[in-house]
Order: C-alpha cells, then structure tokens, then sequence
C-alpha cells in the first residue's frame, strides 16, 4: 500500500505507480476529483474538462449527479 506525505502548505506527491493506475500523464498537469464516499472516506478520480460547446452532450448525466 503506498503512503503520502502532506507537506506544511498541504499538498501530496503521488507516487508513480499510483499516477500510472490513474492514467495520469507524466510530468503534466493534471486534474483529479476527490469524491467523498458514501463510507465516508475519499476516492481519487480522473478528470477530464469538458470543452462548452460539447457540455450539452452530457447535461442529463450531470443533472442525474447532482440529485444525489
């Protein structure tokens, strides 16, 4: 089970296997969602921008989100 530290300014280095896992490109910038479980506890999850002239194409998934 790989650890991470927080530093003193609260951000963590994840350590490349855990990057690989995500699929998260080497070296560029990357965006993750912390998503609280229903547990209680948090998950990290890839994600993606979506370009506005394509959010129409997902507006029902997201409104199905945000009832929850």
């Amino acid at each position: 089970m790989p650890y991470v530290r927080i530093d003193p300014r609260g951000r963590i280095t994840l350590p490349r296997p855990v990057r690989r896992a995500l699929g998260l490109p080497p070296g560029g910038d990357a965006m993750l969602v912390l998503a609280r479980t229903r547990r209680g506890t948090y998950e990290l999850l890839p994600a993606a921008s979506i370009p506005h002239p394509c959010l129409w194409l997902c507006e029902e998934e997201i409104d199905d989100g945000a009832a929850d």
